[in-house]
């Protein structure tokens, strides 16, 4: 078959939604409340809390962006750092690692995280934190700048 959409699952015969993919529909389908939690942050930190869940919730998706950066004043060898989006539960959502190997550097790179359909569980009170290389910093010269979001539902 070429040109067209797959048949339809089984779960969604009596749809009267369309196949593509809708933003929040997964939420709406399942009848959640929909919300998103943003962080930014510029230069290293120790996992750093940035939302709570004030209900039980499910996460649909996450992304994460990840930049460093090295001047002409950056003296360092080859420096591997990271950028991470956990739960305070030991949910890993989003990962990059990248590394500067002198001056005059730029590295970027990103992650998402898919969960399934039905969302991935979090209890209330579990927290969402932004870890930029364990407070590790680049040293003189070097710089570094991550963004995440994560979008759940409540419930």
């Amino acid at each position: 078959m070429s040109g067209g959409l797959p048949p339809r699952r089984p779960d969604q015969h009596e749809l009267a939604t369309p196949r593509g993919v809708t933003p929040g529909a997964r939420i709406t389908r399942l009848g959640g409340t929909p919300g998103s939690a943003p962080a930014s942050a510029n230069g290293a930190q120790l996992p750093t809390v940035f939302f709570t869940f004030n209900a039980k919730a499910r996460i649909f998706t996450a992304g994460l962006s990840f930049t460093v950066g090295s001047n002409a004043t950056y003296a360092a060898s080859v420096t591997p750092i990271y950028a991470h989006v956990i739960t305070a539960s030991g949910l890993l959502l989003c990962v990059v690692r990248l590394s500067v190997s002198g001056p005059t550097q730029i590295a970027n790179g990103g992650d998402r995280f898919q969960g399934p359909d039905a969302g991935v569980p979090v209890a209330k009170g579990d927290q969402l934190l932004l870890d930029i290389n364990n407070n590790v910093s680049l040293g003189t010269g070097g710089l570094m700048s991550a963004e995440c979001a994560v979008f759940y539902s409540i419930p």
